[in-house]
């Protein structure tokens, strides 16, 4: 399996039920379109914790996205870019309420 963990803060005066809303329409659409196999719920950072040691950054929440392979997350990669016309306001609304200095960090099981 492949995965890709996503890190963020939201804008602002964005309410993290407004974000799920979002996120929770694209991923469907993703999930549909057969770009991606599953994704995590939203978790809230913890770095009040000695294990947390990502000095960093400052990002307050996270969600995982998994993958069949490499193959697929690329292939979702570029239906984002390329497929804009018709997922270009689901994608939208996702990151009009995220910070602009998300990190998203991908891995492959070995």
């Amino acid at each position: 399996m492949f995965h890709m963990l996503s890190c963020f803060s939201l804008i602002e005066g964005v309410k993290v039920s407004e974000f799920r809303d979002a996120i929770d329409a694209f991923n469907n659409h993703m999930i549909d379109a057969s770009f991606v196999c599953s994704v995590s719920p939203i978790g809230r950072r913890c770095a009040s914790t000695p294990m947390d040691t990502d000095e960093m950054r400052d990002h307050a929440f996270f969600f995982t996205s998994t993958f069949q392979d490499r193959a697929q997350c690329d292939a979702a990669y570029a239906y984002i870019l390329e497929a804009r016309s018709s997922i270009s306001d689901i994608h939208d609304a996702v990151m009009s309420k995220v910070r602009d200095d998300a990190v998203f960090i991908c891995w492959e099981d070995i």
